[in-house]
């Protein structure tokens, strides 16, 4: 992933990093917001905006694989795709069985809806093995 030139646009995307890992935080608590969408806009802004903090979510054991698989081959893990879907699953049970309002309900289930749609119609990770076969 390359680092932004533009000093404005790196701030500007640092700033919004650091809001969407408020929100993340939020999420984790309130069964209305989703975590796993802000958290990774959160990285792929500072990431793009801060070099150290670039090079340290690149070494993070969890991270790295999915990281590379996504910069690489545009593509996610056939289990990384389960628990995101599952994890949805959940948090949209929760979010029916908790929250009172009909709107929010809807709301949820038509974001949460579009994050899973897009992340089953993402291409399966090749692993080293695959590629070279």
């Amino acid at each position: 992933m390359k680092l932004i030139e533009n000093k404005f646009a790196r701030y500007s995307l640092l700033v919004l990093g650091s809001f969407s890992v408020i929100l993340g935080c939020i999420g984790v608590f309130m069964p209305i917001m989703p975590t796993a969408p802000f958290i990774i806009l959160a990285v792929w802004c500072i990431a793009r905006s801060w070099h150290r903090a670039h090079r340290w979510i690149y070494k993070q054991p969890l991270l790295n694989k999915h990281l590379r698989n996504w910069d690489e081959q545009r593509a996610i893990s056939r289990s990384a795709k389960i628990f995101a879907v599952l994890a949805m699953t959940v948090s949209l049970a929760s979010t029916w069985i908790t929250v009172p309002f009909l709107w929010v309900k809807l709301c949820v289930t038509g974001l949460l809806f579009s994050a899973a749609l897009f992340i089953t119609t993402r291409p399966d990770a090749k692993t080293k093995d695959d590629i070279r076969h």
